[in-house]
């Protein structure tokens, strides 16, 4: 297996530049775990690989603000700049080429990837076709690399497969082929230290894709849009633990997330490559953390690999349970039920394994019902979810088709927000409450003390971050007594005084807790609960939302 590289073995500027656009244009800390650029990693690995120099800048991670990437990109001036996208990061996206043209970068070739740049690979170039040269679509490693090859030595570069571009005014493209992990070299490991020391973990990818066939999944569309090949393959699960035991040695970290949307593969096959895994570990002797997401039935299938993954390491398994109401589930297409989910919930707990569950309790089939069963749900089984925020639309998804027959879907262009769609003016009004609260208070908690609580979630293993569990269980508790209140309201009718009455208990009661477990004592970067009751009474009252929308946070923030 090849050796790792990081920024150290690259001894000039790269011919190409790979980056991931923040998600905020002022430099603010993203609020999700500040893992490693997984895509932009493998990318790397291969593109040097054939003797290509290529750098790597996450300026979502290092918390860059836009002019500092924009500048960063012209003096590095490379022949290729390829950009990764996120939905999110669209508007950032688009300022950063529409800057980099502007300010002299005229000769560069331009090409965006990942999964938005995928589904959405029309629309952007309609509206960025003038800007950039191409899209890679699918997987891009193959693709990218005989790109950069084209450009940096002067040849035709528009026959290559899985590539859209714009030509005279018509979209051109080609479907990318399925590729194999296996025949690829490991990632090259840039941003380990830096991102190992906000989390403490390192990042592993033993597989691509998922069998699953969710109706809300992007990368079910993004996988099922290449031409051949299963959605599902795994990497060689020797070359697997050979990576993690290199980066044990290396840099001392000894635990790791699972990056698998999941880790097992479909039936027998898939469940033995994950075996391999555990067994490798168990052989090298490596005292290991480790974290993985997975579908309830691939332990519900073999009773023998949740003890096996135990003695491997693995603490903490992520299941996407995603609701407790089976005629949701089965819009969603999860081909499980949720007794069968629970089943496999039982089994990871017997085990001493913890549980992160995917949830969406705000989703197109909420209803009033939904909500209490699924808050039911969630008290009864102790598990700690974000309750404000909605199941996303993205281009091409099969749910988008479902809402769209349905006469329920409104369109948004993804420069612009998520696809909206209709729901019942009382369930929507309820959304927006909670919204309202989350984004004064815990999402000002997350803009000004994201790294403090970074610091709380690090630990030397899944097991050992009491402190901020501690917090997101207050997090819960708070969102739980707000929605439970605003569905009371709803119901049974309220004041502007009980509103007012109800949030500054709720301020006093469990938000200064909450600012208290991070040792802060100064509120008065929060909206007081005088402030947000009256929005509350005329959200509740005039009920003028029929949708859930979940706008980008990104100019000013």
């Amino acid at each position: 297996m090849a050796a790792f590289e990081g920024k150290e073995s690259i001894k000039r500027k790269g011919d190409v530049l790979l980056i991931m656009p923040p998600l905020y244009h002022t430099g603010r800390e993203p609020d999700y775990n500040p893992k490693e650029p997984m895509s932009l990693m493998v990318l790397a690995s291969e593109l040097r690989r054939n003797g290509i120099c290529t750098d790597i800048l996450d300026a979502d991670v290092e918390a860059l603000p836009l002019e500092t990437v924009v500048d960063d990109i012209l003096k590095r001036a490379p022949k290729v700049l390829g950009i990764s996208v996120l939905q999110r990061a669209l508007p950032s996206t688009e300022t950063i080429v529409t800057s980099v043209r502007k300010q002299g970068l005229k000769e560069t070739h331009i090409t965006l990837g990942g999964i938005t740049a995928t589904l959405s690979y029309r629309t952007i170039l309609h509206r960025l076709g003038n800007l950039i040269d191409s899209i890679v679509l699918g997987e891009g490693e193959e693709t990218l690399t005989k790109l950069s090859q084209a450009v940096l030595t002067g040849q035709e570069w528009r026959g290559i497969p899985g590539l859209a571009f714009s030509q005279n005014g018509t979209v051109i493209y080609s479907k990318p082929n399925k590729i194999d992990p296996s025949v690829f070299p490991p990632p090259s490991r840039d941003y380990l230290e830096f991102c190992s020391r906000k989390t403490g973990y390192a990042t592993i990818l033993s597989s691509r894709g998922c069998y699953g066939r969710c109706s809300f999944c992007s990368n079910y569309t993004f996988e099922s849009f290449s031409s051949n090949g299963p959605r599902w393959r795994g990497r060689n699960p020797e070359e697997v633990v050979e990576e993690i035991a290199q980066i044990n040695r290396q840099y001392g970290i000894r635990v790791f997330k699972f990056n698998d949307p999941n880790v097992f593969g479909p039936g027998k096959k898939g469940r033995e490559h994950v075996a391999k895994i555990c067994s490798g570990i168990i052989k090298r002797g490596l005292n290991l953390s480790l974290m993985a997401f997975c579908r309830g039935n691939d332990i519900l299938a073999d009773p023998t690999i949740l003890p096996l993954m135990k003695q491997a390491g693995f603490e903490r398994i992520l299941i996407g349970v995603e609701s407790s109401n089976n005629e949701v589930l089965a819009k969603f297409r999860k081909d499980e039920t949720i007794e069968e989910i629970e089943k496999a919930i039982d089994l990871i707990q017997k085990h001493n394994m913890s549980i992160v569950i995917g949830f969406m309790i705000f989703n197109p089939y909420t209803s009033l019902q939904t909500l209490k069963q699924d808050l039911a749900f969630l008290k009864r089984r102790g598990f700690s979810v974000t309750l404000s925020k909605a199941l996303r639309i993205f281009d091409g998804i099969p749910m988008q088709a479902y809402l769209d027959e349905e006469g329920r879907l409104i369109t948004r262009n993804p420069f612009e927000g998520y696809h909206e769609y209709i729901v019942s003016p009382q369930v929507a009004s309820i959304y927006m409450g909670l919204k309202t609260v989350a984004v004064a208070w815990t999402d000002t908690l997350k803009k000004y003390f994201q790294s403090r609580i970074w610091e709380l979630k690090k630990g030397p293993s899944f097991y050992e971050r009491a402190g901020y569990y501690s917090l997101t269980d207050a997090i819960f508790n708070l969102e739980t007594s707000l929605l439970e209140m605003l569905i009371s309201w709803s119901e049974d009718g309220f004041t502007r005084e009980g509103i007012q009455r109800a949030l500054n208990e709720l301020w006093e009661k469990q938000f200064i807790p909450i600012l208290s477990i991070i040792g802060i004592s100064n509120t008065e970067l929060f909206p007081t609960p005088n402030e947000l009751s009256e929005s509350i009474y005329t959200i509740l009252k005039k009920q003028p939302f029929n949708t859930f929308p979940e706008k980008y946070r990104w100019q000013n923030d």
